[in-house]
């Protein structure tokens, strides 16, 4: 492409002597050299080898570089190291030397960080030509005369550093141009060709076999060589040669500024030259992206291009420093929007990276000017990128008063691709293609509605809507191309009435859309299509699968189970109220399929049977009955009874509220309603089934009242329960006129005679009672005022003469001591009278309550009821005390020797009484409850309470320790019998009293004798009020609130 038929404009503003002449003043008629800049800084270099620093301010610090010249210099873009080539003395190899400006040395110059010589692997002296130094500071190329390329590798600012390694295969011809793409690559033009070395192989491709001068070569956006030639602009890649554009004239320097090409050619002039007109250059700044010319101008013979500072300057050979100024964004703008250059606009905006607000604004004003001009499709591809910024109604408004649909339907069709569309454009759309078909038979209509890869991003629901007023079919067709079941559905039911192609179409659907659906018109189809409606639900509730669906999926290939998709059966049932035969289909299948449904399908179930059984003939009401029982009697049957009760009292069904009564136990309930029905017979029936249980039965058939057949077993019952007395029943009798004393007369002479037999056996019972108290008191009288001879002379116990000291009982029975404290349970009874009274207590049968209790378990169906009934009465609190039985023995057993103490009769007092009381404790196999009533220990046990509380029970059971004590109460003082025992006499104690006491033998002193201060026994009770004590009685203090007494 020319660059001739680019357009043209002048974006740069022209400053001259922006230095004020520093930098000529410093150059005076030197020649530059190397012109080069970067951090900040702008470098110039000339021939006498001296190096000039210039910072923005002008300011320009010059030192020494060579003895010679300074032939070649590059000025790393963010670091203070300058990189120069040059030579010190003449025909020697030339010098690499690296500048650090940021440090000085002694004389104040920047210092130099590293010298080393620039040859090729051949090691001859060569002129340098082209120089690149890579910006990580660790490569550096040199370009020689002969063709060679030398690779620095390494540190550049450090003496010693890296390694030094020509290139293979770089040609003959003098090196103009050298450039790094990357660390990687490396970009080299000769006179001859072009290339790309390929650093870590070491492998150089000729990209072009066309070279360039020195200076004219750039990489331009750090990835594109550009070359310029004398015919044209050549752009490369690392892959090959890429576009070209056509330049006539000699170039002489190529340089690249931001999104800039700057191009330095030699002035053509038409005139012939003369040898005193000075040389002109010309200087073009091409746009290469937007493809215009932005600068173009001629000056003065041109030293060199600087890019620094966000601008570029010119140093012209004059040494005459330009300023180049670009205009701002705006500024070019406005000269384009006067010109009506819009398109050029936008891509000068584009690419200076423009606000998009700015950009969209460029965008409005190009289309309304394109629309202005009549242009309406250029227009609307415009306002088409307006899209989002743009009101579009300011658009649409345009296009539908010029009634030009085409461009407005392009325009909502991207609106609604860019997914900014609202319904109200998705109508508007669908308007324009109705509007369209009608006219130009186009069929865009059928091709939106039948485009299923949604190449318009549309609101589907809207567009049904919109269709559906035009053609239902068409609507169909939409909905059923976008899976938008609701609206199918809807269409097909409400529009077509297609009830069946509205069921086929759900029983295609997953298990989630069609349980939705179906519970959304499952109404409207069960009413219209019952049978159908029915066995979709079935499939439903039960194992649901779409009939497209294979029947063998991948699951059950591999083998792994997933649970059925199911639906719940009370979702559906109040679909089926106008329909009780189909509801009774259905949910008979539920409950053969799961017997554990819920209990609303088992209530609506019986519910339903109870209604068509009350509907039903009497030939088929036996079966409906039959059904109605089954469930009833079922045992895994979920269903409310309560609830079922009360359908069965208000559709009458007698045998379901008679079922139910015996199963919730309202058997008085079951007796009322048998007797209100007249059927006195069932009433007894039910009396004599559950009269154990419940004797309040045949009162309530006695008080019906129940015809006279019945009388005699309700009397008869009443009057062996005794569950009224005999002046009620016939209270009861006599309020109904239908009865005769001849119904009652059995009972009443059974009841006289009961009566008299009561009244006979009491009077011989007192007449009994009289003469054994009259017995009793003879016997008293006897006992206190005669004497009593004992005449036993052996021991009862032992069989052995008796010998002191001795116990004797009024009953005549006599003991030896060691013997009575040996067998006696109680020191209060005699021995022998105590076993006979226990034995025939023994011997009486268990009281009635018992074996009552043991009955009702036996009979019963709920023993724990039973057993709950008699704790809460409280019948279970009688603590018993549970010993172990006595060993039997064949013979009495026989008395201890008498030189050896008895191992049952415990010690109580003296020494080592403490000790034998703990021993026994250990022994004892008597268990002691607490809180019970007194305890009495079986013969041969000893009694020894728990050691805890053993001082506590004593005092509760008044027990005393001195058997003195214990015997003196069998013995009144008052009445002290003169035929008692002898006693020996001992004169060693004269002045003992006479008492069994003095019989016993005791070594030690007896801790219980009159001498005994009872102040100190930490037990004793003391009958003074302590006002201190926390523990005393109170007055107000009520033992029954104490949950421990």
């Amino acid at each position: 492409m020319a660059f001739l038929e680019w357009r043209r404009f002048t974006f740069f503003d022209i400053h001259k002597n922006v230095d004020n002449g520093k930098i000529a003043e410093c150059f005076q008629d030197t020649s530059v050299s190397v012109a080069t800049s970067g951090n900040n800084h702008v470098v110039l270099c000339d021939v006498t080898g001296w190096a000039h620093l210039i910072s923005r301010s002008w300011e320009i610090t010059s030192f020494k570089a060579y003895d010679l010249t300074v032939s070649l210099g590059q000025q790393l873009p963010h670091d203070p190291f300058l990189v120069t080539i040059g030579e010190d003395e003449a025909g020697v190899t030339p010098l690499i030397k690296v500048w650090d400006w940021s440090r000085v040395d002694r004389h104040g110059n920047p210092k130099c960080v590293r010298t080393s010589r620039a040859v090729p692997s051949h090691m001859y002296p060569t002129q340098a030509t082209a120089l690149a130094v890579h910006d990580n500071k660790n490569l550096l190329a040199v370009g020689f005369q002969d063709g060679s390329v030398t690779l620095y590798r390494g540190d550049i600012t450090r003496q010693r550093s890296g390694k030094m390694k020509t290139l293979p295969d770089t040609g003959s011809s003098s090196i103009t141009g050298l450039a790094f793409k990357g660390a990687d690559k490396l970009f080299v033009v000769s006179r001859v060709c072009v290339m790309v070395c390929w650093l870590g192989s070491e492998r150089c491709v000729v990209l072009d076999a066309m070279g360039a001068a020195p200076g004219c070569s750039v990489l331009a956006d750090g990835h594109r060589l550009t070359v310029a030639n004398t015919n044209a602009i050549y752009c490369y890649t690392t892959d090959g040669r890429g576009p070209c554009y056509a330049l006539e004239g000699e170039k002489l320097k190529l340089n690249w500024f931001r999104s800039y090409l700057v191009i330095t050619t030699h002035e053509t002039s038409t005139k012939a030259s003369s040898s005193t007109s000075p040389k002109m250059n010309h200087l073009t700044i091409l746009d290469i992206q937007n493809k215009f010319i932005v600068f173009s101008k001629s000056f003065d013979e041109i030293d060199a291009v600087l890019t620094e500072w966000g601008s570029f300057y010119i140093l012209t050979k004059k040494k005459e420093m330009i300023y180049l100024d670009e205009k701002d964004l705006q500024s070019k703008l406005s000269m384009l929007f006067k010109k009506n250059l819009y398109d050029v606009a936008i891509r000068t905006a584009s690419s200076q990276h423009y606000d998009i607000e700015g950009l969209m604004e460029i965008y409005k004003q190009y289309g309304d000017h394109l629309y202005s001009k009549g242009d309406l499709k250029g227009a609307i591809d415009q306002y088409v990128k307006t899209i989002g910024w743009l009101e579009t109604s300011y658009v649409i408004r345009k296009y539908l008063e010029s009634r030009h649909l085409e461009p407005l339907v392009q325009y909502l069709e991207v609106l609604h691709k860019k997914g900014c569309a609202t319904e109200d454009h998705t109508t508007l759309l669908l308007t324009c293609y109705v509007k369209i078909d009608q006219h130009d038979q186009q069929g865009k209509l059928k091709e939106f509605i039948n485009s299923k890869d949604k190449a318009i991003d549309f609101d589907v629901d809207v567009a049904i809507k919109v269709v559906r007023q035009v053609s239902v079919d068409d609507a169909l067709s939409l909905a059923g191309n976008h899976k938008r079941h609701d609206w199918y559905l809807k269409m097909v039911i409400e529009d077509k009435k297609d009830f069946q192609q509205a069921l086929a179409y759900i029983a295609n659907l997953e298990y989630e859309d069609a349980d939705m659906y179906m519970k959304k018109y499952g109404h409207k189809l069960i009413h219209n299509e019952p049978e159908e409606s029915t066995k979709l639900l079935k499939l439903l509730c039960t194992d649901y699968k779409p009939r497209d669906r294979p029947l063998v999926d991948e699951n059950s290939m591999s083998g792994r189970f997933s649970e059925p998709d199911r639906s719940y059966p009370d979702d559906f049932i109040h679909m089926f109220l106008s329909n009780s035969e189909r509801l009774i289909d259905f949910l008979e299948h539920m409950i053969s399929v799961d017997s554990k449904s819920s209990i609303l399908v088992y209530n609506a179930l019986i519910e339903h049977y109870i209604h068509v059984w009350g509907k039903s003939p009497e030939s088929d009401k036996k079966t409906y009955e039959q059904k109605i029982l089954t469930i009833l009697k079922d045992p895994d049957a979920n269903f409310d009874r309560d609830q079922i009760l009360i359908i069965c009292q208000m559709l009458g069904f007698k045998a379901g509220i008679l079922h139910l009564y015996e199963d919730i136990k309202l058997w008085r309930a079951q007796v009322a309603l048998h007797l209100r029905s007249g059927d006195a017979e069932s009433a007894l029936g039910v009396c004599r089934k559950r009269g154990a249980a419940c004797p309040r039965l045949w009162l309530d058939v006695l008080w019906a009242p129940p015809p006279p057949a019945c009388l005699p077993e309700l009397l008869h019952v009443a009057a062996t329960e005794k569950l009224l007395s005999p002046i009620q029943i016939i209270d009861c009798l006599a309020s109904t006129p239908n009865y005769t004393l001849g119904d009652v007369r059995k009972y009443l002479m059974d009841v006289l005679k009961s009566e008299d037999d009561v009244i006979t056996r009491e009077q011989e019972l007192a007449a009994k009672y009289k003469s054994e108290i009259e017995s009793m008191k003879s016997q008293i009288q006897v006992i206190q005022y005669e004497a009593m001879t004992f005449q036993s002379s052996r021991c009862t116990a032992c069989n052995k003469p008796l010998e002191l000291p001795t116990v004797h009982f009024l009953c005549q029975h006599s003991y030896h001591q060691d013997c009575f404290q040996m067998y006696c349970e109680s020191e209060h009874e005699c021995p022998s009278c105590a076993t006979s009274s226990g034995r025939s207590r023994a011997s009486l049968p268990p009281p009635p309550a018992a074996e009552q209790l043991h009955s009702r378990l036996q009979a019963d169906r709920d023993p724990f009821t039973v057993v709950s009934e008699y704790f809460g009465r409280g019948l279970f609190n009688k603590v018993t005390v549970v010993t172990e039985p006595p060993e039997p023995s064949a013979s009495p057993p026989a008395p201890a020797p008498a030189h050896a103490p008895a191992v049952a009769s415990a010690q109580t007092y003296g020494p080592g009484a403490e000790a034998k009381l703990r021993l026994q404790e250990g022994q004892s196999k008597q268990v002691f409850i607490p809180n019970a009533t007194k305890q009495v220990a079986p013969k041969g046990t000893s009694v020894i309470p728990v050691p805890e509380g053993r001082m506590r029970l004593l005092e509760q059971q008044q027990y005393t320790s001195s058997l003195e004590a214990n015997l003196t109460r069998l013995q009144p003082k008052v009445h002290k019998s003169p035929y008692q025992s002898p006693l020996p006499s001992r004169k060693e104690e004269p002045k003992l009293p006479q008492s069994i006491s003095t019989a016993i033998a005791n070594e030690g002193k007896n801790p219980f004798d009159d001498t005994y201060d009872e102040a100190k026994n930490p037990f004793a009770d003391d009958d003074s009020q302590d006002t201190k004590n926390p523990f005393a009685e109170d007055d107000d203090y009520d033992k029954n609130l104490n949950p421990f007494a």
